[in-house]
């Protein structure tokens, strides 16, 4: 498995830079002048283009909106496999946000 990438400024600059990859991502917000907080976790087939979805005026996620009136910042890692693989990572990075309060904007329950 891939690593994780160092956080990125989350704009559609950065975002265009990241491959048409599978994988895990996370957005997050400044938490003080040397570390972020992560606000939300999630996973796609094609990680550049959820991640444009994200910056369009098109996102649905209330929350994800509201943070990104301010910097925010992504990571991601390449995962193979398939979905099943990635929901895996996914879920086990949720548990440990929401363990610390964090990952707000995800839902604890989706159903």
């Amino acid at each position: 498995m891939s690593e994780w990438s160092g956080f990125q400024s989350f704009t559609e600059q950065a975002v265009s830079k990241v491959g048409t990859i599978s994988g895990v991502y996370k957005l997050a917000v400044d938490k003080d002048a040397t570390n972020v907080r992560v606000f939300y976790v999630g996973e796609s087939e094609n990680l550049r283009d959820r991640l444009l979805s994200h910056l369009s005026s098109n996102e649905s996620n209330k929350c994800i909106k509201e943070k990104l009136r301010q910097p925010c910042y992504f990571s991601y890692i390449e995962v193979a496999g398939g979905r099943d693989a990635r929901r895996k990572i996914e879920q086990e990075k949720l548990n440990h946000y929401w363990g610390q309060g964090d990952a707000e904007c995800n839902e604890k329950n989706p159903t």
